[in-house]
């Protein structure tokens, strides 16, 4: 039995980016019509309008943080667009529903590259009508772990500019040669040697990032000091933390609290550029793809 279709929606192929191998992204990203996906039970097709790119999607390209494991992949985890398609289980009043998606691309093959994705309904979360679809293509990994782009508009209450002033001095100063009780670290392999000039004792340290596979810490003044290393990935949070989560930033959207900063945006035929942008790491906001 086939769930509720939108009439517009009954599209033979889909365009898509992928890549079939690891490797830089001029040499390995393709763009192709490839076969439009259906959902199965407790499914939902989304009809994508835009593509978040993240750091985490770029690596995988790469081949820096895990290898392909499918024949064919098709990027992004992030995105944003319409439901035009349910499965069997799924109220067919959901179509038509403005969504954003998350984990499009863990641990599956195709991701939200592309101008369709057919994923489990609980991972396509309605999207406000006053939030536009850019802002809803950067809501699944950069809300999830930080809550917002730019420090100061997001309502940080001190800004510390790690290129330009001594962090350990900043924060000792602002803390009364005390130290932070907890720090979100984005990449560990850069930043553990700063540990022991931010962190005050018993403190934790929410690890979800690092630019390299492994990293030194300064194992004494952790020991010493009681200090909490916390890992978390994005991918695989708890379900009731995500739902919670998920409530979270869908109250913010709708009170206008969570701010999202899109620094540059890309056609999907400019793929390699908005990999590229990412890999540079000059962007300061998120890099997004529009499908359409």
């Amino acid at each position: 039995m086939r769930g509720r279709v939108d009439p517009l929606a009954e599209e033979a192929s889909t365009r898509a980016a992928y890549y079939e191998a690891n490797g830089a992204a001029r040499e390995v990203l393709r763009l192709s019509e490839v076969e439009t996906p259906q959902p199965g039970r407790g499914e939902v097709r989304v009809r994508l309008a835009v593509s978040g790119v993240n750091p985490s999607d770029v690596k995988s390209r790469a081949g820096l943080t895990r290898k392909i494991a499918f024949p064919r992949v098709i990027p992004h985890s992030d995105g944003a667009g319409e439901i035009d398609q349910v499965g069997e289980g799924v109220s067919p009043s959901r179509v038509g529903e403005r969504v954003w998606v998350w984990n499009g691309q863990w641990r599956r093959p195709f991701g939200t590259a592309a101008q369709s994705i057919v994923l489990p309904s609980e991972q396509a979360v309605p999207l406000p009508a006053h939030i536009g679809m850019d802002v809803g293509a950067c809501l699944g990994i950069p809300a999830y772990t930080a809550k917002g782009e730019i420090a100061r508009r997001a309502g940080a209450d001190h800004v510390v500019d790690y290129k330009r002033e001594d962090v350990g001095e900043r924060i000792m100063a602002l803390t009364g040669k005390r130290g932070v009780d907890a720090a979100i670290e984005v990449d560990l392999a850069a930043n553990a040697r700063l540990l022991p000039t931010v962190l005050a004792p018993n403190g934790v340290v929410a690890i979800y990032g690092s630019g390299a596979p492994e990293a030194s810490i300064p194992f004494q003044f952790l020991l010493q000091n009681s200090i909490t290393l916390k890992f978390f990935l994005v991918y695989l949070m708890p379900q009731e933390q995500r739902a919670r989560a998920t409530a979270d930033i869908t109250r913010m959207l709708e009170r206008g609290e969570l701010v999202h900063n899109v620094a540059q945006s890309f056609d999907l035929g400019a793929i390699v550029a908005a990999h590229e942008a990412v890999e540079s790491g000059k962007a300061m906001g998120n890099i997004v793809v529009r499908i359409a």
